[in-house]
């Protein structure tokens, strides 16, 4: 997220990114003005955490 911070010309104030192998998730937000990046805690595995991994990407999406 912060070499897509430098890279990019957007002026949005938030980046959203996540690491996945596909089974496993987890998710972080990188304020670009603070240059501070918030890395959640949990790990979300498919298919029991689905429900919470698939509205996670839905509310990014709609922001």
């Amino acid at each position: 997220m912060i070499a897509l911070d430098q890279w990019t010309d957007s002026t949005v104030p938030m980046l959203y990114g996540t690491v996945t192998t596909g089974d496993t998730w987890k998710f972080a937000i990188f304020q670009r003005q603070e240059k501070i990046v918030h890395k959640d805690i949990n790990t979300y595995a498919i298919p029991s955490d689905l429900n919470w991994v698939l509205s996670t990407l839905f509310g990014i999406s709609l922001s």
